[in-house]
């Protein structure tokens, strides 16, 4: 090619390199493998810093700029696809430069021509941005937004690590820790979510503080968070390491003018003791935390193997459920409520039967719980309402209209807003609000009180009784129950069982019932099984009863034959 042939080439190229981002370039490999440059475009001054002529001068003034890690898998991957004539197409990181990466990528197409000689026309775009950007999306999409944790996602992953470790060194043991914050909802609710985010921020710098640098910590969920302690010895050690955890949370936390005390409930699982995958340790983990929460709220549990085969119960007992409700398996029995004064009957509790196919009868303490734990007691608490009006109101029709009826409703139920079903149901049957009593435990009504409150005072407001099921056993906080708009107090069977023998249970009785008379409202005690028990408690002044000694639960037909013999009497 002539030196005049060649400067119009070059001014070919320059024109179409013009039209096109970055650095445009060719260049051939001989024979021997030698390379050699035959074209570069004005952009290499920008991305490498050379002119085109000290790049014709030295090829090697661009290769050298490539990271020595990176440089020997560069010159491989030329050479592969110069002899199988593949196009080419690869990033490679350049050296820092004032501590920054610089990132290209290369493609490029090969040619074979007729003397043996190879050559490429290829293009080199800084990529660097464009890396920049995909850096923040992976650390985005591994981290909390709120506390700047590593996320489920990114924990999974240095678990799924950790085990790989373990196969390779039997010997070596780590942890897994589940931390639950317990009530944080309270503050939410009280303090709003702006100061629940900050909370949650400062929870996750103390969990930092409270492990080993080498540690991993993240945010499982709205409330939980995971630790993975690398490395402990033995399972005594992960306890200890959680009960350091468990009493770092006994500082308070500092919200502007608020001083925050929160509890944690943790569960563990170590190496040694679970299956081989993250999924089952995250799972297992999480199955400690569940019985801890149940059992030992602000304390510590480590998984058992039994606590998997339980959780599968639950889950099979989920799947039934469902069954039940679709196959019509419930059923209604009543247990009556009997004035101590008069000694009639003046109401019932519905309470609810499970007929399982294979076994048998079911009482209401085996599968409530479970049901609460999903929104399968909403539909329950739906089918016990509707059912239970209507046989009320086949006894209004035989001349019973003093019976009133008394119906559990669950926590869950207020949330779900189930009480608008409530008044449509009562409305269907003709139930006028003061022959209903809803029964809420004292951990319902004293729990998220700013939202069971507005809802249980427009019930009272309505003239639909509300009663505090179980009472003593819960919070049995006065400064609560005062501005509860509740009509009866349930004395607990526990304290029952005992008036007659135990000095202790029988105060207790006695003061529920004159502490429920001063704030106006009706005592029933639940559990009289002995004539004594009745005796004692009617000379405390109990406004009525409900248990063996005068009835069992009975079905509907059989409480109508109770109401017709005492009418005849």
């Amino acid at each position: 090619m002539t030196n005049s042939a060649a400067g119009i080439q070059r001014m070919s190229l320059d024109d179409f390199a013009n039209t096109l981002p970055g650095v445009v370039y060719q260049f051939c490999v001989l024979k021997n493998g030698e390379r050699k440059l035959l074209y570069i475009s004005g952009g290499v001054k920008e991305l490498f810093g050379c002119s085109p002529q000290e790049a014709y001068d030295d090829f090697n003034i661009i290769i050298a700029q490539i990271h020595p890690e990176e440089r020997e898998l560069h010159q491989k991957s030329i050479c592969h696809a110069t002899h199988k004539l593949l196009p080419w197409s690869v990033e490679r990181r350049l050296k820092s430069v004032e501590g920054r990466d610089k990132w290209i990528e290369i493609k490029g197409v090969p040619k074979k021509l007729a003397d043996g000689t190879v050559l490429w026309n290829a293009m080199i775009l800084d990529i660097s941005e464009r890396k920049e950007m995909q850096a923040e999306i992976e650390i985005l999409s591994t981290r909390d937004v709120l506390t700047g944790l590593p996320n489920r996602s990114f924990f999974s992953e240095q678990l799924r690590i950790a085990l790989q470790h373990t196969k390779e060194n039997p010997d070596h043991l780590f942890a897994v820790l589940i931390i639950g914050l317990d009530q944080f909802s309270v503050v939410n609710d009280s303090l709003g979510h702006n100061q629940g985010d900050i909370l949650l921020r400062l929870v996750a710098r103390r969990l930092i503080s409270s492990v080993a640098a080498g540690d991993t910590v993240a945010r499982f969920s709205d409330d939980k968070f995971l630790i993975l302690l690398h490395e402990v010895e033995n399972m005594q050690h992960a306890i200890y390491m959680a009960e350091q955890i468990r009493q770092s949370f006994e500082a308070p936390f500092i919200l502007g003018p608020h001083r925050m005390f929160m509890t944690v409930t943790i569960g563990a699982v170590l190496s040694a003791t679970d299956g081989k995958e993250a999924g089952d340790m995250l799972r297992n983990a999480h199955s400690a935390l569940d019985r801890a929460k149940r059992n030992n709220r602000g304390g510590i549990e480590i998984f058992k193997a039994e606590m998997y085969n339980n959780a599968l119960n639950t889950l099979k007992l989920h799947s039934e459920l469902r069954n039940a409700i679709e196959h019509n398996q419930f059923f209604l029995h009543y247990l009556p409520i009997v004035s101590l004064k008069s000694g009639r009957i003046m109401g019932v509790e519905a309470l609810i039967r499970w007929q399982h196919p294979q076994r048998g009868i079911v009482p209401p303490n085996e599968f409530i719980p479970a049901a609460e734990e999903t929104s399968l007691i909403s539909k329950i608490g739906t089918w016990v309402l509707e059912k239970a009006c209507q046989d009320v109101q086949s006894w209004h029709k035989l001349g019973f209209r003093h019976i009133r009826l008394a119906v559990n409703f669950s926590a869950q139920q207020f949330i779900t807003k189930d009480v608008i079903h409530l008044l449509e149901v009562m409305s269907t049957y003709n139930i006028i609000p003061q022959m209903l009593e809803l029964e809420i435990t004292e951990r319902t009504a004293m729990l998220n009180t700013g939202q069971t409150r507005p809802i249980l005072e427009e019930l009272h407001d309505m003239g639909i009784g509300i009663s505090i099921d179980d009472f003593g056993t819960g919070y049995s906080s006065l400064s609560y129950l005062k501005r509860l708009p509740c009509h009866v107090l349930k004395i607990d069977k526990s304290f029952v069982n005992d008036i007659t023998d135990d000095q202790d249970a029988a105060i207790i009785a006695k003061t529920i019932i004159a502490m429920g008379h001063t704030l106006g409202l009706s005592v029933i005690a639940e559990g009289v099984e002995r004539h004594e028990q009745l005796k004692l408690l009617k000379s405390f002044g109990c406004d009525e009863m409900q248990g063996f000694f005068f009835s069992r639960p009975v079905s509907s037909e059989q409480m109508i034959e109770m109401l017709q013999r005492e009418k005849s009497i």
